[in-house]
């Protein structure tokens, strides 16, 4: 079993490292910091795509272009260490 642990927990890391640097790189790419100008440009290219295609994008364009900084990241953590804890639980 402790085998197993050591895989699980070397995953963990591994997982919650690119979780933080994908988030990382994503801020990188967002104009020197300017999220607000970002956030406008892909709120309005989201109007532009067709509701009947895309209902559920279409639908939550306002909360998917939300500006609210380490919310976002930090809801996207409390997930996977959640998954994580379940894991344990479960001795996986």
């Amino acid at each position: 079993m402790t085998g197993h642990g050591e895989v699980s927990g070397a995953r963990a890391s591994d997982l919650l490292g690119l979780y933080t640097t994908a988030t990382a790189f994503e801020a990188s790419t967002r104009g020197g910091g300017n999220t607000e100008d970002f956030t406008e440009r892909i709120h309005d290219y989201f109007a532009t795509i067709p509701t009947e295609r895309y209902p559920m994008i279409t639908s939550m364009a306002a909360a998917l272009t939300r500006n609210v900084g380490d919310e976002r990241f930090e809801f996207g953590l409390d997930i996977l260490v959640a998954g994580l804890a379940r894991q344990a639980q479960r001795g996986a």
